[in-house]
């Protein structure tokens, strides 16, 4: 009389909101490192890579 509901759907949202809390972790991560360089300014290294001579 009842029909057993389909799985399918159910697991696809799963994996949807598994894979969104990991890109969101990622985003996460990005931004706690990027934010103490946009506080404090960015200062290039002076020993980086330099086109004209010293």
């Amino acid at each position: 009389m009842y029909e057993k509901a389909s799985t399918t759907p159910r697991l696809l949202y799963g994996i949807i909101a598994f894979l969104s809390l990991i890109g969101i972790a990622i985003v996460v991560r990005r931004m706690l490192t990027l934010i103490p360089v946009l506080i404090n300014d960015y200062h290039p290294s002076s020993y980086g890579y330099c086109l004209l001579p010293v």
